[in-house]
């Protein structure tokens, strides 16, 4: 795990579920959007889906240079992840060391259009 730039003031022992669990218990089969924002930690968290990744159909991340003692980049690493596990890069946004961007998985339902007025 990456250890936080500033260090840490305490630490705090949480229960936690896996997102297969979670579907699992909730009776859910897909998940239309996951929104990801971890101050560094997404690849710990894509790679803790497991097989509940292939149930996302698209993935909402932010990124950047925030991970860890040298603020290493994590926008390039989730996209890879990402890409060679079926999902395709929608659209990216970076500004200065920060970025956003959207995947789809492959084969996941196209987002619906609002209806024509």
């Amino acid at each position: 795990m990456a250890e936080p730039a500033n260090g840490y003031e305490s630490k705090t022992r949480i229960d936690t579920m896996s997102l297969e669990q979670y579907l699992a218990d909730n009776g859910l089969d897909n998940i239309r959007l996951l929104k990801l924002e971890a101050e560094g930690l997404e690849p710990e968290i894509l790679i803790g889906c497991g097989e509940a990744l292939g149930k996302i159909d698209y993935i909402a991340v932010d990124g950047g240079e925030e991970r860890g003692l040298k603020s290493e980049e994590t926008l390039s690493t989730v996209a890879n992840y990402l890409i060679h596990r079926g999902f395709d890069l929608l659209s990216i946004d970076i500004k200065a060391r920060m970025g956003r961007a959207l995947f789809r998985r492959a084969g996941a339902p196209r987002q619906s259009q609002p209806p024509a007025e």
